[in-house]
């Protein structure tokens, strides 16, 4: 493996166009010098310089190199001199969020986090609940919120935050948008589009397999988003179960889609994900303000009423 000391030698001779002068330079022996340009010549595989008794020179892939490496080095000095002259690097805190949630209070928790952790910088990364899962087990998010009580890692810790419900969504001319509450059976003979499984929490994927193995003949579309499926149920190409915290309001403004509860035991869920080992006090405290913001369910549900009542009204005037 190529060594910071041996990059070092290479440049000094290099600079010098002499292994007594590098030396001098470095304060080390001329045989150490030669001793790592040997052993990075091995390593590339090719020889960096032309030397005899006499003279030193670079070989044609000696010059590109020394290029390549003055830039990184000086680059690489940069970097530390930038670290040792700053008194204190500010933390920072990755977030990650499922692109379609809902997280009503988020406003308020950073309004009081901030407070309490004014130095920490916030990093909010949306995604596809995939992509979320394979950043949250690369160690590349602190936490994140998601709908998803699992990620099959012994490093996670889900911690629930409130409850929703599934409801079905389709065009307000539908014949089923008149009723109260939409049955399984209601759906047997009608077009569904289903969250692409990858993209959507085990109790949905449970969901939408117990549906179909129920109902074989059932026609079904699939979707990777939210988006695409708003704009099939806009095209009438079928009806979308979803729970009620991963549509927004505004897609349902304009009187073209309504929301109707779906009768099932299923249960919906929303939390945020942590991990068990070696969790720094920034995350901990995000993520126990964040649960007594949601110690209330009834808080939440009337909050998360309010909202969706407070945007009709709004489209209505």
């Amino acid at each position: 493996m190529v060594t910071i000391t041996q990059l070092n030698c290479f440049l000094a001779v290099a600079r010098n166009l002499s292994f007594v002068r590098a030396s001098k330079e470095l304060f080390v022996s001329q045989p150490a010098v030669s001793h790592h340009i040997n052993m990075l010549e091995e390593e590339l595989g090719t020889p960096l310089l032309i030397r005899d008794k006499h003279h030193v020179a670079l070989t044609d892939a000696g010059e590109r190199f020394y290029l390549e490496v003055a830039d990184v080095m000086n680059q690489l000095d940069g970097a530390i001199e930038f670290i040792q002259g700053t008194p204190e690097l500010p933390e920072v805190l990755h977030i990650g969020f499922e692109n379609t949630v809902e997280i009503h209070k988020l406003p308020e928790i950073f309004t009081e986090y901030t407070k309490k952790k004014p130095n920490v910088r916030f990093y909010c990364h949306g995604f596809e609940l995939a992509e979320a899962i394979k950043q949250f087990n690369g160690n590349k998010l602190d936490i994140l919120f998601t709908t998803c009580s699992t990620i099959k890692s012994s490093d996670e810790k889900f911690y629930p935050l409130f409850n929703g419900r599934f409801c079905c969504v389709m065009k307000k001319d539908d014949p089923l948008a008149a009723k109260s509450l939409i049955s399984p059976e209601d759906l047997e003979e009608r077009t569904l589009i289903f969250a692409e499984k990858r993209n959507c929490a085990p109790e949905m994927a449970n969901l939408q397999r117990t549906l179909h193995m129920r109902f074989p003949n059932m026609k079904v579309h699939f979707s990777s988003s939210i988006h695409y499926s708003i704009a099939m149920i806009e095209a009438g190409i079928g009806i979308v179960i979803l729970p009620d915290f991963l549509f927004s309001p505004h897609q349902l403004l304009g009187g073209k889609l309504v929301s109707i509860p779906f009768d099932t035991d299923t249960p919906a869920q929303v939390g945020i994900m942590g991990h068990k080992n070696f969790v720094a006090e920034k995350t901990k405290l995000f993520i126990s303000m964040t649960r007594s913001f949601y110690s209330d369910q009834t808080d939440c549900v009337n909050m998360r009423k309010r909202k969706r009542e407070l945007i009709y009204d709004e489209a209505a005037e």
